[in-house]
């Protein structure tokens, strides 16, 4: 299982693997990047952190289980 981590930059919110840099998706804000999970992670088994601007771990979540349990990301 891939992990993910969503993290603020100085000019939005990125996801990037665990322990890497570099971005494999960014947004302006992060509304945009959680909304843009579903689609990203469509397929994939992963487990994604979500942190604040003060790098404090606000939520973790696994995908496909939390798609499916959230009706409106399906």
């Amino acid at each position: 299982m891939t992990t993910y981590h969503i993290t603020p930059t100085p000019m939005g919110w990125q996801m990037a693997t665990e322990g890497s840099d570099d971005a494999v998706l960014r947004t302006l804000t992060k509304e945009e990047m959680l909304a843009e999970l579903p689609t990203y992670l469509d397929g994939k088994t992963a487990s994604v952190k979500i942190f604040t601007r003060d790098d404090t771990l606000e939520e973790a979540r696994e995908y496909p289980e939390y798609a499916h349990s959230n009706p409106v990301l399906s």
